[in-house]
Formats: C-alpha cells, sequence, structure tokens
C-alpha cells in the first residue's frame, strides 16, 4: 500500500502546488490526497480492528432493519463509488455512532434502543452517510499528514519518517473529531438523503432534541458523542431553518416498525 499511496501524495501533492496558485491554503481544508482504492483499503483495516474490539448483533431482525433503512438512505448519497455498509454493535450503554472511511457504518444498540422512530434511525444513517459521501475522514487525514510532508515527498526531497507518519494516520482513524462545518454539512446532506428515501425530515428534529435531553439530564451516557459533535441544540436550530428554508415536509415516521425490530435489544 505504502507504494501506491507514495505515487498518489506525489501526484496530489502537485494537484495542490497548482491549486494554491489560484486560491488560499484555507480554502483547501476539504481536500483529499488518497484515491478511492486507498481509502476503501483504510477502512477495511479500521473496520476490522473495530470489529475484532466490539461485538456484532447479526439478529437480522436488528441488523438486518438497520441494513435495510442504511441502504435505502444511502442510495440518495450522489458518491456511490464505494459500498456503504451498516452494523449494529451490541453496547446498551454507548449512545453514538460512526463513520469508517470506505462506507462502513456503526451504530451502538444503546442508540437504536433511545431512538423512537425509524426516521429518526434515518436522519442518524443518513449523517454518517454524509460523512463518507463527502470524504470527511480523508480530508481530515490529508491535513493531519500536512500539506508540507506531502509537497517535500512530491518533489523528491527528503522526508524522513513519511512512511511512519503514514502508519499513525492509519491508526488515528476511528478517532479523528471532525470540525463544525464538517458536522453541519453531514446534517444537511444526511437530511436531503432521508427526504429523498422518503422519511419525514422531523425525524432530525427529533434525533437531536433526544441528545439535547440527555445532554442535560444525563451527559454520562454520551459522553463520547459530546466530545466529538456540535452541541445538539444548536443543531436543531440549523436543522429546523434548513426544513423551513427548503419546505422539507411529507414522508414516513415509522414508530410502530421500528419498535417493533428492536424489542429484542437488552436497555
Amino acid at each position: 500500500m505504502q507504494g501506491l499511496v507514495r505515487q498518489s501524495f506525489m501526484l496530489a501533492a502537485l494537484a495542490v502546488v497548482g491549486a494554491a496558485g489560484c486560491q488560499s491554503m484555507q480554502s483547501l481544508r476539504n481536500v483529499s490526497i488518497f484515491s478511492t482504492a486507498q481509502e476503501v483499503e483504510l477502512g477495511q483495516q479500521v473496520s476490522a480492528q473495530v470489529e475484532a474490539q466490539n461485538k456484532l448483533i447479526t439478529d437480522p431482525a436488528v441488523a438486518g432493519y438497520v441494513a435495510r433503512i442504511g441502504e435505502r438512505v444511502a442510495a440518495k448519497a450522489p458518491r456511490q463509488d464505494v459500498q456503504y455498509t451498516f452494523k449494529v454493535i451490541d453496547n446498551p450503554k454507548e449512545v453514538n455512532a460512526f463513520a469508517v472511511p470506505g462506507g462502513n457504518v456503526y451504530v451502538y444498540s444503546g442508540l437504536l434502543t433511545r431512538m423512537k422512530s425509524e426516521a429518526e434511525l434515518a436522519a442518524v444513517l443518513g449523517h454518517e452517510t454524509a460523512h463518507i459521501a463527502d470524504s470527511h475522514s480523508m480530508a481530515a487525514l490529508t491535513r493531519q499528514a500536512g500539506f508540507d510532508l506531502i509537497l517535500r515527498v512530491a518533489l523528491g526531497q527528503n522526508a524522513p519518517g513519511w512512511e511512519s507518519t503514514l502508519g499513525n494516520l492509519v491508526g488515528n482513524v476511528a478517532f479523528l473529531q471532525f470540525s463544525k462545518e464538517d458536522e453541519k454539512q453531514a446534517d444537511r446532506d444526511g437530511l436531503n438523503y432521508m427526504v429523498q428515501a422518503g422519511y419525514d425530515p422531523q425525524g432530525m428534529v427529533g434525533l437531536l432534541t433526544m441528545f439535547t435531553t440527555l445532554s442535560e439530564t444525563d451527559p454520562s451516557a454520551i459522553q463520547i458523542f459530546l466530545s466529538s459533535h456540535p452541541a445538539p441544540k444548536e443543531r436543531i436550530g440549523i436543522v429546523k431553518d434548513l426544513i423551513l428554508k427548503e419546505n422539507l415536509a411529507g414522508g414516513v415516521d415509522n414508530p410502530n416498525e421500528y419498535q417493533a425490530a428492536i424489542k429484542g435489544l437488552a436497555k
């Protein structure tokens, strides 16, 4: 992989040099120097670590249901050069979900038992799908690698440690924190995906309301979520404005179907 990545570094860095001549480096914050193939390979490594450290729920009543809703929402994402998959981690105490580069999305059972409807599930899966579709992880890895290092490698200059730097990046993928702008974009795009898939946009409002309530009544339950996301109360206002501005309405909520699917989960 390293030889392929080094070649990609060289080509991408030269492209960055050309772009930098026309715009500021700040405007390049969302640039990724990784190819889709490299992103998928990296995601497979991260997923292997995640699944080695966590127990997955394989009961089709739950796992199959979550996968079906996720695939329905992800089909509306403009990016279709990766295979989106949706899996459930058996951890009733963790109220969170996360996306891995290359297509894998993980949802904790603790989040499933806190949500009330299929539309809320579609909202969280849409948000995580958007992180992948918008290449947020790969852009963050590019920034973490540092454009200076990338440029020196591309220009053939001595850059000791670039291989170990890449190795460190692989180990940090699962712990990346997205910027406020990334989270806003994921909310906006995820909202559009779920609406196009036929779900009530109020599902995202309900999801964020649940997180807001927990942040006030039981913050320890969503400690990891709060450490890696903007305040849910702020996000509710933004989502409500989007729904109003874009005149989003209609769609299904399916609370009964949702509760029937998750009834076997431990709370």
